[in-house]
């Protein structure tokens, strides 16, 4: 039997957890019932895997509501445990399924019925028991950093520390960015660079020779040798990176 979309939304149980709802059916028997829905699983998704590693055939039941979407997310929110941010995440990743029920109202309705534009947003923050800020945090992290949702949703990362990552990538960028920016200025507002580099190269060479002088009639302090040392290793530094950047 195939799972119903809107039960594919949650995890499911893997490893030990999965393990021990097995041991608990094959000692106790299957207590609650599997809700199918259009002849697919709308709940018990799990339970149905357990009886089907166990051999036995699955209670199950019709389900006799209109509001498959609330029940569904009602049954897993009441049952597990679920952080802020899986929740969070489960109602951005299901926030299509709330966007479809509101075009259904206005169709049912007619054009006069008002739905807010973040109608499906406040609606799911709602339902999932989280803040509209939980749900559009979660939101900005999958279009950032889909690669993050499945794991969030497992519980392996939340959505503070993700968001974090993001905000201090995206400060970065930025900084590099402005940087960039002030450079490329820099270059624009000061189109004799090169000429202006050659003539402080001239003016330092001279500097170098007048030091030279100095040094002949020692008139440097003792105490000056290691800013001398410190001052010309950084200029080494700085010439090297330049070579080899004009030898490429």
């Amino acid at each position: 039997m195939k799972a119903h979309r809107l039960a594919s939304y949650f995890p499911m149980l893997e490893g030990e957890e999965f393990d021990k709802l097995v041991k608990d059916i094959k000692e106790k028997g299957q207590i609650h019932p599997i809700t199918i829905f259009d002849g697919q699983i709308l709940d018990g998704l799990n339970r149905y895997r357990a009886c089907q590693s166990l051999g036995i055939e699955p209670i199950t039941e019709e389900y006799q509501g209109n509001d498959a979407l609330g029940y569904v997310i009602s049954e897993n929110i009441r049952r597990r445990q679920m952080t802020v941010s899986q929740r969070a995440m489960l109602a951005t990743e299901m926030l299509p399924e709330y966007e479809t029920e509101a075009k259904k109202e206005k169709l049912d309705h007619g054009p006069k019925v008002k739905t807010e534009k973040d109608w499906p947003t406040t609606k799911a923050a709602s339902e999932f028991d989280i803040s509209g800020k939980s749900v559009r945090r979660a939101k900005r992290i999958k279009e950032q950093a889909p690669e993050k949702v499945e794991a969030i949703i497992q519980g392996t990362e939340n959505i503070r520390s993700v968001d974090t990552e993001l905000r201090q990538a995206s400060a970065k960028k930025r900084t590099e960015e402005n940087i960039k920016k002030g450079i490329q200025k820099k270059v624009k507002e000061t189109p004799k660079a090169v000429k202006d580099y050659f003539t402080a190269l001239t003016q330092y060479t001279n500097a170098l020779e007048f030091a030279l002088e100095i040094e002949k009639h020692k008139m440097f302090a003792h105490e000056s040798l290691n800013i001398i040392k410190g001052k010309h290793e950084r200029i080494r530094q700085l010439m090297k990176t330049l070579e080899g950047g004009i030898s490429q």
